[in-house]
């Protein structure tokens, strides 16, 4: 059955990705939360505000899933063997899920690695902490959720480009559908590996549906989800 029938918010982007190990990967118990009132990032005080969203998608129980990772490694290395990308460095937050699939890929192709500084809030520092750019670089932005498309579409790139390296292309697990996303896909093209896109905005708190039609209700902190599987 195809991914959109059984999983009616979720749409499969990779056509190499095979059906039926895509659904096995959806059938994780605490990977897709469909409907809610969610905060990405957890707010810092007033320093930084997160923004709220509609629905919810954790990599975490993915990658405690090593035969999952596999899955997913060999078709990012299709997508870049049919785009004939030449990079000799990945790049993503130092996020414990993400690493996972950071090591596993980077191993496979032969090439190196560097992590940003990553808080377990859900927000980005602003350090590297493992391994370097350096000027002429070649880069591939990688992160396993982009909730907006932010992070392999504007903040992880920009950080590449800081270092006088370039970024050859960007490859995420699984996006949003909002409006970042959608400028990632404007600045990438074909450059852009996704799995699936789902049925996910994000929103300010002041311009939050969920908020205006109901002035109770309190987002729920996406580390609670998060904590409940890692844990």
């Amino acid at each position: 059955m195809p991914i959109d029938l059984k999983f009616p918010k979720i749409k499969k982007i990779s056509t190499s990705f095979d059906e039926k190990l895509l659904a096995d990967i959806l059938n994780i118990p605490n990977v897709y939360f469909p409907n809610g009132h969610f905060e990405y990032p957890v707010s810092l005080n007033n320093e930084k505000v997160g923004n709220h969203l509609n629905s919810l998608f954790l990599f975490e129980p993915i990658a405690k899933q090593a035969q999952a990772l596999d899955w997913i490694t060999k078709d990012i290395e299709l997508f870049c063997t049919n785009q004939n990308l030449n990079f000799n460095l990945i790049f993503a937050p130092n996020q414990a899920s993400v690493v996972h699939l950071v090591k596993k890929l980077a191993k496979s192709l032969n090439v190196d690695y560097a992590l940003l500084e990553y808080l377990p809030t859900g927000w980005f520092g602003d350090n590297i902490v493992y391994g370097s750019i350096k000027p002429g670089d070649k880069v591939l932005v990688l992160n396993g959720v982009s909730q907006q498309g932010r992070c392999v579409g504007l903040r992880l790139p920009s950080i590449v480009k800081n270092f006088k390296a370039s970024v050859e292309a960007a490859s995420v697990f699984a996006t949003g559908n909002g409006a970042g996303v959608k400028e990632a896909i404007h600045s990438f093209g074909p450059k852009l590996y996704r799995t699936l896109e789902l049925e996910l905005e994000s929103f300010t708190p002041a311009n939050c549906p969920i908020c205006q039609a109901d002035k109770n209700s309190q987002p729920v902190p996406w580390t609670n989800y998060r904590d409940l599987v890692i844990n």
